[in-house]
């Protein structure tokens, strides 16, 4: 399995403590910690973890300099020798049946991956509440139940490493944004492999403590997801209208801040003490600018000639239409779109609601 980290030593430590609690039966486990140029010591404690890990278990230490996650997830894929991948997150903590549930799912059948179920932790900030009070970190939607998941979410999920390589890995473009693990699940599905879901492999994803770092995460959503618009659809067509539409939206953002203590009602109708109330309609309205600074950012450096759209791992070759399983997990992508965030009153969803995105790193 791989664990990319980044100056997170104290939460990779709860991170591989709670991995290593794992229940292995059957199973020799080799973790490959890559190191995204950290500078908090985070070898010293990959030395001082090895030596006291379970016999099941192999840790390995590997480093490289600020490429991203995406980067550093080939690379701990390209070191491994395994048939199958794990992945997760230095700010998740595994389940005891984590690593058994996901190893041992149906991987017949052209299965090309495997999800597990991702759910929010209790306790936190106001900022984290809020987190959980959206359903921030969760996969797939509590509220309905997975036909087909759109997507393997790295925070949670296994490929069969041939399948993996066959696609050249996780597209360097999205490395430092997020979203490379949505487009890989969509070319993975262009190969004829199916996603599937094992919802009795969790793993808890802690959230965001700070306003900056929330803003921080959504200003990466809104750039990652107009990137993805950019390689599977129209670039210019996409590219200008996204501009448009998000630079009308920030001018309004000041006006908007009119409608603060509307926001402020709904989330007290949903049971949000009206304190708190407050500070969430802030932070949803923080979010959106964010979201929005993020996207008009990625089209005016296409527009201007400064973001390369070329990708480095092509898209595999098929022949006819798309495969009825791209077509139905782009169905069930569109499902996690404005309209479902646990934000406003449902009046005023369609207009103020925050995207249900995969979770960048």
């Amino acid at each position: 399995m791989v664990i990319p980290t980044y100056n997170r030593r104290e939460r990779l430590r709860r991170c591989l403590t709670a991995l290593f609690a794992c229940r292995t039966e059957g199973l020799a486990v080799d973790v490959r910690v890559v190191d995204d140029g950290s500078t908090d010591g985070t070898e010293q404690l990959i030395a001082e973890l090895s030596e006291g890990a379970p016999p099941t278990f192999r840790l390995f230490y590997h480093r490289q300099e600020r490429l991203g996650p995406a980067e550093a997830r080939n690379l701990g894929v390209r070191a491994a020798d395994t048939d199958l991948v794990l992945f997760t997150d230095d700010d998740c903590l595994p389940e005891r049946e984590w690593l058994r549930s996901l190893a041992q799912s149906d991987w017949a059948e052209r299965a090309g991956s495997v999800s597990g179920k991702i759910v929010s932790p209790e306790g936190g900030n106001w900022v984290a509440r809020y987190c959980r009070h959206v359903h921030y970190n969760e996969f797939p939607r509590r509220d309905r139940p997975p036909r087909v998941v759109p997507f393997a979410n790295t925070a949670n999920c296994a490929y069969l490493r041939s399948a993996f390589l066959e696609l050249g890995g996780f597209e360097p473009l999205f490395s430092r944004v997020g979203y490379e693990d949505v487009d890989l699940s969509r070319r993975l599905m262009l190969l004829g492999y199916r996603l599937t879901y094992q919802p009795e492999a969790v793993v808890e994803h802690h959230h965001r403590e700070s306003p900056r770092s929330l803003y921080r995460a959504y200003w990466k959503r809104g750039y990652a997801s107009t990137l993805l618009q950019l390689l599977w659809h129209s670039p210019l067509r996409v590219s200008w209208s996204r501009v448009a539409g998000e630079v009308w939206h920030l001018s309004g953002a000041p006006l908007r801040m009119l409608f603060l203590p509307l926001d402020a009602r709904d989330y007290v109708e949903q049971g949000v003490p009206l304190d708190e109330a407050i500070r969430f309609a802030w932070l949803y309205w923080l979010c959106r600018v964010g979201r929005s600074c993020g996207s008009v950012t990625m089209c005016l450096r296409l527009l201007a000639g400064r973001q390369s759209r070329e990708r480095q791992c092509p898209m595999p070759a098929y022949s006819g239409r798309l495969p009825r399983a791209l077509r139905e997990a782009r169905q069930a992508y569109a499902a996690l779109q404005p309209g479902e965030h646990a934000g406003p009153s449902r009046r005023r969803r369609r207009r103020l609601s925050l995207s249900q995105d995969p979770e960048p790193n």
